[in-house]
Formats: structure tokens, C-alpha cells, sequence
């Protein structure tokens, strides 16, 4: 969100608490630049619906799961440039 605002990365960076452990900050860098607003939102969708299934189906919550992080997972890799 500090980046869609118009913030910078080491802004956002230096907001987050617990602050991020020096080895993994050029990771996180990364993470940050690839995942925008619409990517966050498609996410927390995937994990709404994944927590409304374990709840409500019966299906095997460890299967729901694995299904949900592959997706985001998959949702997360880098955009191809055309």
C-alpha cells in the first residue's frame, strides 16, 4: 500500500514491524516490487475462500490449503514482458 501511494520501497521497508532481518531484505525488496495492489487483493481472496472451505465442506483442510498456496504461488511469479 506505502508503494501504490506513491511511497518507496525502503520506506515501506523501514514501516514494517518486526523489522526485517538484514539478510532477507533484498528478498523482500523483490517481494514488494512484484506484488501490487490487485495481486495483495487476489490473494486474500484465495485465502478467504480457502478458510471458508475448510470451514464449511468437509473437505481435508491439508488438501484446501496446498491448493490455496500453489495458487498464490503461481500468482506471485514474475510477469512476462511482451
Amino acid at each position: 500500500g506505502h508503494v501504490e501511494r506513491g511511497g518507496n520501497v525502503e520506506g515501506a521497508m523501514r514501516a514494517v514491524r518486526p523489522p526485517i532481518f538484514f539478510k532477507r531484505q533484498d528478498a523482500f525488496r523483490a517481494q514488494v516490487r512484484q506484488w501490487d495492489g490487485a495481486r495483495l487483493a487476489g490473494a486474500l481472496g484465495m485465502l478467504t475462500e480457502a478458510e471458508i472451505r475448510c470451514k464449511t465442506t468437509g473437505m481435508p483442510e491439508h488438501a484446501v490449503c496446498a491448493r490455496a498456496l500453489f495458487g498464490i504461488a503461481a500468482a506471485g511469479r514474475p510477469r512476462r514482458r511482451r
